[in-house]
């Protein structure tokens, strides 16, 4: 009886290949919707996070305001820190790089941020988002962000792409905060032909800024090296003396900010009341009373990254949330089309389990002989929905947080794939077998 049962259960195989690919066909593209908006919702949520871990990106930034060598050394002996990486904001401009009059500072680039460092910081800690090239480990180079990239071709009058050379003209860091007589000819530091290293995004562009165009270059370590400057200073001195310690006529740097990676359980206000304590000293021991008398002092802006993690955050909740409903409703979806499909099939069977019901098949064995097809059809689609997922997957992240990816890239994380797909196969062979029971 087994053998002619099998033999039916055959026939009926191959007499249902229509409902067998359209089981197949719902399975793949509704679980794989499904899936992919999963996954797509997963990118989402951890793209940010993922950059940060793969990007060392610092837990704290400072910007002590007056910068001086016992600043520096205080801040590199602060408790709680595992690592201090400093970095210098300078003067420099494609726009000028010859003798000018200064009567404002160059319209074009009047908003980008040209940064360097000596210690690692954007090349070891802090690192772009490379999107062409690569970041400026050689000599006279420059990574370029992209939110810059528009106003530099503009200055140079052409398109740029990797490996191609820009003038860029150092001056003194302290040209626009001193009078200039109208109509003054002034003459930049040096003039640098620097090679471009690459194109990208910086961990600030996340967040989108309408105030203030996100525009910033990153300047390879031996031209930081050259332009930045740092003195010691003392109560005595008179402002024309700080001047010439702080920022000499041969020096572009401007701010100097401090990068800080913290130990774990360590807070911003541990930080900040160090800080408070160490500028408190260092206001009265250190520096010069012409400074105080205009209000230049030591004090506290700082940018701790778990604020920024916490906006970015709310930023993508909506997102998240949207993808993860919307995976929910395909499945709820496929899950219904599936089922009225496997009745409809079943039903259409109706012939055969008479036939089987003479061969003396018990009820449990008809419904095994009559839905195995569609398991079978199932288990294909499951596949297709694997790859349909991933074909999807490149959608991900979406947001703000779609600035941290080089590129479109497939994905399929296995926090994801694997339990999706084991759902996938367990509630199409549930709504099967309840069809056909």
């Amino acid at each position: 009886m087994a053998s002619k049962a099998w033999v039916l259960a055959g026939r009926e195989l191959r007499g249902r290949r229509s409902s067998r690919i359209g089981v197949a066909l719902v399975v793949a593209l509704g679980g794989g919707a499904a899936l992919g908006s999963a996954i797509a919702a997963h990118r989402t949520d951890h793209a940010y996070h993922d950059y940060v871990e793969r990007a060392d990106v610092s837990d704290l930034t400072i910007n002590p305001g007056v910068w001086s060598t016992d600043m520096d050394r205080a801040m590199r002996e602060l408790d709680g820190v595992r690592s201090v990486r400093a970095h210098t904001m300078f003067v420099a401009t494609a726009a000028w790089t010859g003798p000018t009059t200064v009567d404002h500072p160059p319209a074009e680039d009047y908003w980008v941020l040209m940064s360097g460092s000596t210690e690692g910081s954007f090349l070891e800690a802090d690192r772009p988002v490379v999107t062409d090239g690569r970041l400026p480990f050689g000599t006279r180079e420059m990574f370029v962000g992209n939110g810059y990239r528009h106003t530099l071709e503009q200055i140079v009058g052409r398109e740029l792409d990797v490996g191609d050379v820009v003038d860029l003209g150092f001056w003194w860091s302290l040209l626009f905060d001193r009078p200039v007589a109208p109509g003054t000819v002034v003459s930049p530091i040096s003039v640098e032909p620097v090679t471009i290293s690459g194109f990208g995004r910086f961990p600030d562009e996340v967040l989108p800024d309408d105030l203030f165009p996100q525009q910033q270059v990153v300047l390879s370590p031996d031209l930081a090296a050259r332009h930045s400057c740092i003195a010691p200073l003392s109560t005595s001195m008179t402002l024309e003396e700080v001047d010439e310690a702080t920022a000499p006529r041969t020096c572009s740097s401007q701010y100097w900010f401090y990068s800080l990676e913290l130990e774990p359980g360590v807070t911003e206000q541990d930080i900040r009341d160090q800080f408070a304590t160490v500028a408190d000293r260092l206001n009265l021991e250190e520096l010069p009373t012409a400074l105080r008398d205009i209000g230049a002092t030591h004090f506290y802006i700082g940018q701790a990254r778990s604020d920024v993690d916490e906006a970015v955050r709310r930023t993508t909740r909506p997102a998240v949330t949207a993808l993860v409903l919307f995976a929910i409703v395909s499945a709820a979806v496929t899950a219904s089309i599936l089922a009225l499909m496997a009745v409809r099939a079943v039903r259409r069977a109706h012939g055969g389990h008479s036939t089987l019901r003479v061969l003396g098949a018990t009820r449990r064995q008809r419904v095994t002989w009559s839905v195995l097809p569609l398991l079978q059809a199932a288990g294909l689609g499951v596949v297709g929905a694997g790859a349909v997922a991933a074909a999807l997957s490149p959608i991900g992240p979406l947001g703000a947080v779609r600035s941290v990816q080089a590129g479109w890239s497939v994905s399929m994380p296995g926090v994801v794939m694997i339990p999706g797909l084991v759902l996938i196969t367990v509630a199409a062979a549930v709504v099967i077998v309840a069809a056909g029971a």
